[in-house]
């Protein structure tokens, strides 16, 4: 399955995300900053992602209408940044 998302207000780069075929986790790619997130939790409400590194945690949060608030959390410097995008297309391959 693949998303595509943009951001049409401030006009950032968008995003598409490619569910990853792993049995052993749920793994999304995406190409805003070409990695691969992990499934932190999912609910009815909402999916959470995220991606850690010893510098910073980048998450997305995708709620049912398939919108998104992709976040980047600087650990040494404890600043968030938080972007909403729209999913403009939907695909399942």
């Amino acid at each position: 399955m693949l998303f595509k998302y943009f951001d049409c207000k401030q006009k950032v780069s968008g995003t598409q995300l490619d569910i990853l075929d792993n049995q052993i986790e749920t793994q999304i790619y995406s190409t805003f900053d070409e990695k691969i997130y992990y499934l932190n939790s999912a609910s009815s409400q909402e999916l959470s992602l995220i991606y850690e590194t010893e510098d910073y945690i980048s998450s997305m949060t995708i709620d049912p209408n398939l919108e998104m608030v992709f976040s980047i959390n600087y650990k040494a410097y404890d600043k968030k940044w938080s972007y909403d995008l729209k999913c403009v297309s939907l695909k399942k391959e």
